[in-house]
């Protein structure tokens, strides 16, 4: 397909925008619809009519700009980052003919065009696409006029094309699409091509293509180093790892064959039983997702509510591994504590059998989980086709980790913020159950000493 592409009349509504998306795979878009100022509910929607966009292939996105806001419902402007000069690419659909009042929203688009002009023509390439409604190559008249005049203007170079308008009748009867070019270089290199042999055509406009040079910077691949975290062993529980670690070298079967040690198992083991006894406190952070100087999700999606912001407290300590949990007193404690959990009495209580595997908590988890998996399934972004559907102890503590977040039209940053909200709302219900359960039980337990072993 080609890299952008200009629509006119895509008669959608603002409720509708999102079909322009599904509809074509591998590509994001700016879209503009008439009822954009006053939006039409979708209970009265009538037939559809206008509208204009401009739609561009995702590998492409990297160097376009679709923030630009100048333009109206009938005109819709980007900005692509090309080299050396960037080039602004304004889709129109200018009223069509018939009263006085359309006559007047012609000339007013035209003022606008001609504000958007003046504000880029000294460093940028400019290209106006569209249905101006409006044909150069008949009798004069009045609209006629008032376009030649702004194309002399501004200095906007025609490139005549044959009949792109056919009737009722199917005859080509008018040219009324055009592609203008404005180039302060003055190397233009614009070549148009009308495609009128193209039989899955149904519009009554044959589409216009303009080809012209530029280069395209490519898309930086951003490459993430991971970084292994050195183990602290004076804070290991040693008899707990030699107990993990013995169970996993059973698994090799050394005494069947000790001629033969499959050695990048044995160090995987080493691995995984050492980052197990001793897991990094911001694992589930996502240090590598952000930058200095952004605000994590966790922080940004609070509210002003004084109960929102008295729930972050815990949030925050559960995702910076601060939180104390049995298995982190035990791991800390130079007394013989017990990392079991207290309120389960099951295995020991780490961050992860905390959030997702005491059963202890399960009646106060399970509300939560069902509204965190509806809103998942719901949050499919169609930008980059993020749909994560499993809700394990990394999507509750940190969301944004498995969920875009992007500034699409999906409303993903939304999206994120709804289930930043959820998941503070769950850590906070967790801690203040664990807190009631363990105020209950008899002091001498609180701790979890483990009883002296007798001489």
């Amino acid at each position: 397909m080609a890299h952008v592409i200009c629509l006119q009349e895509h008669w959608l509504f603002n409720f509708e925008q999102n079909l322009l998306g599904k509809s074509i795979q591998g590509i994001n878009y700016k879209i503009r619809s008439v009822d954009d100022n006053n939006p039409i509910s979708p209970i009265q929607k009538p037939r559809g009519y206008g509208g204009t966009a401009v739609v561009w292939s995702n590998k492409i996105d990297h160097i376009v700009d679709d923030t630009i806001q100048d333009g109206s419902e009938r005109i819709v402007c980007i900005k692509i980052d090309t080299a050396p000069t960037p080039i602004i690419v304004v889709s129109t659909y200018m009223p069509c003919r018939g009263n006085r009042k359309t006559d007047d929203e012609f000339s007013e688009c035209l003022d606008m065009l001609y504000e958007i002009t003046r504000k880029y023509h000294s460093d940028h390439r400019i290209i106006l696409c569209g249905d101006w409604n409006c044909d150069l190559t008949g009798k004069r008249t009045t609209r006629q006029c008032k376009l030649l005049q702004f194309l002399s203007e501004c200095g906007y170079l025609k490139h005549p094309t044959s009949h792109t308008f056919t009737n009722s009748n199917g005859q080509e009867c008018s040219t009324i699409d055009y592609i203008f070019l404005l180039d302060p270089a003055k190397n233009t290199s614009l070549k148009i091509i009308k495609l009128d042999l193209i039989a899955s055509n149904t519009s009554d406009h044959y589409p216009i293509i303009g080809q012209f040079r530029a280069n395209i910077r490519p898309k930086e691949i951003k490459v993430t180093t991971q970084y292994r975290n050195k183990i602290n062993w004076d804070k290991v529980d040693i008899e707990e790892y030699q107990q993990s670690l013995n169970k996993r070298l059973q698994t090799l079967k050394l005494e069947e064959n000790p001629n033969f040690i499959n050695t990048e198992k044995l160090i995987s083991i080493l691995i995984e039983t050492g980052q197990e006894m001793a897991p990094p406190k911001i694992h589930y952070i996502g240090v590598n997702q952000y930058t200095i100087g952004a605000p994590h999700p966790a922080l940004s999606s609070v509210t002003t509510s004084t109960r929102d912001v008295a729930r972050l407290p815990v949030k925050l300590k559960l995702l910076t591994g601060t939180y104390q949990l049995q298995s982190t007193r035990a791991a800390f404690n130079q007394n013989q504590v017990d990392p079991t959990c207290q309120l389960c009495n099951l295995e020991s209580e780490t961050l992860e059998h905390f959030i997702s595997k005491c059963s202890a908590l399960s009646s106060i988890r399970m509300s939560f989980l069902l509204e965190y998996d509806n809103l998942l399934k719901m949050s499919v972004c169609t930008k980059c086709s993020t749909n994560n559907k499993t809700v394990d102890t990394l999507c509750i503590l940190n969301p944004s980790a498995v969920f875009c977040g992007c500034d699409c039209k999906c409303n993903c940053r939304q999206k994120l913020n709804l289930l930043e909200h959820l998941s503070r709302r769950l850590c906070f219900s967790l801690h203040v159950a664990r807190n009631n359960i363990l105020n209950a039980l008899p002091s001498s337990n609180r701790k979890g000493l483990r009883a002296a072993t007798p001489l």
